[in-house]
């Protein structure tokens, strides 16, 4: 970036941002050789994958291993008092999430 003239107050002037953008390009460009930005993280990491079962599946597949039929809030409750509840990190889910619109 600075390899094609100017101090970095020129080179934040020329692509219109603050001169501390200007300094953070020109810190984050000698530190990895780039200026992209580093990936965010955001919270501690999901302990659900999209493979985990709803509750809904959950229900479904007690009926089907044992013949009984139980309500989705039994089950919650359930998982709630158990090792799923407060504090373990585990959200349960009502529902697949829906994909993001492009």
């Amino acid at each position: 970036m600075l390899a094609r003239g100017g101090t970095q107050a020129e080179v934040a002037h020329r692509f219109a941002v603050a001169r501390t953008t200007g300094e953070d390009w020109a810190r984050r460009y000698s530190q990895t050789g780039s200026v992209e930005p580093a990936v965010q993280r955001h919270g501690p990491p999901r302990l659900l994958s999209a493979d985990d079962l709803t509750l809904p599946e959950i229900v479904s597949r007690f009926a089907d291993d044992t013949g009984r039929r139980l309500g989705q809030t039994t089950v919650f409750r359930s998982l709630a008092r158990s090792r799923a509840g407060s504090g373990s990190g585990v959200t349960l889910r009502k529902s697949r999430p829906t994909p993001p619109s492009a």
